[in-house]
């Protein structure tokens, strides 16, 4: 079976986790998840966009949960980030146009994304993935909870329209904020836990999740996320890893430029066809 077909054949699922085949074109929507931190909140300038987005900001193909429906994904509007005013974008916005594209068919996105955010507690007060809602402190985010809560209305919003739906992966880039900090020995645990979280709130054990490790060229890279996220990868076959390193950032040696972004999409899609 060729990549094309695997994935195809992924699609085909039915609605909610269900193990039952379905014919894709049985399936009335295909659901990607987006969620981390500052560069999956996306730091590249609107000027920057790539070519096929528009000065209205949409992308094409691509229907962006906004709390209460799923209207076109839309620099400056609707495009997913904590604040879309900014009009930046991430990899995931050349990513889901190129699975668009590659499916000829729209697509569902919900995503949760804010900079400055941590995955182990006491980190930032911008905001925290761990798990354990509660001990995270008062004023600090629960934010898994918060995309676990943005996912549930999404869903509730497609089955009360009466469709079928299929969650297909989830993309995620987070750790800058757990760099260097006295925590980043438990990022292995706190991130295995929360991709087992993730699986549980959508329904699917076996959801594929893919995750950025940080550039060592990053003025966040630390050697101990990174061993974490590469373990936490070959522990499970439905754990990929997109390799950052190397792609270009912004001149704050920090975030993906709009070269970065576009590199980075390139090669998830790679992996998305010929592994899942």
């Amino acid at each position: 079976m060729n990549g094309m077909q695997m994935f195809f054949n992924m699609l085909g699922g039915g609605g909610g986790g269900s193990v039952t085949p379905t014919p894709p074109e049985e399936v009335d929507f295909l659901v990607f998840l987006s969620y981390g931190q500052s560069n999956d909140d996306g730091r590249a300038p609107f000027a920057d966009r790539p070519a096929y987005v528009g000065s209205d900001g949409i992308v094409p193909g691509v229907k962006m949960w906004n709390g209460a429906s799923f209207p076109d994904m839309q620099l400056g509007v609707n495009s997913g980030a904590e604040i879309p005013a900014l009009d930046q974008w991430a990899f995931d916005l050349p990513l889901f146009y190129q699975i668009s594209q590659y499916l000829n068919k729209n697509i569902l996105v919900i995503k949760r994304s804010k900079g400055a955010t941590s995955l182990a507690i006491g980190v930032t007060t911008q905001g925290c993935w761990n798990v354990d809602f509660a001990n995270i402190p008062d004023g600090t985010p629960a934010l898994l909870e918060e995309f676990e809560a943005k996912f549930n209305a999404a869903i509730a919003y497609i089955e009360g329209l009466g469709k079928t739906y299929r969650v297909v992966a989830a993309f995620r880039h987070q750790g800058e904020a757990d760099a260097g900090s006295p925590y980043n020995a438990e990022f292995e645990t706190n991130l295995t836990n929360e991709i087992s979280y993730v699986r549980s709130f959508v329904g699917n054990a076996n959801l594929p999740i893919f995750l950025g490790n940080i550039s060592t060229s990053s003025s966040s890279y630390d050697s101990i996320v990174d061993a974490a996220i590469n373990n936490v990868v070959a522990a499970s076959s439905n754990n990929f890893l997109f390799d950052c390193d190397g792609k270009e950032l912004l001149v704050d040696s920090l975030h993906f430029s709009a070269n970065g972004n576009v590199s980075i999409a390139s090669d998830i899609l790679t992996l998305l066809i010929n592994n899942v």
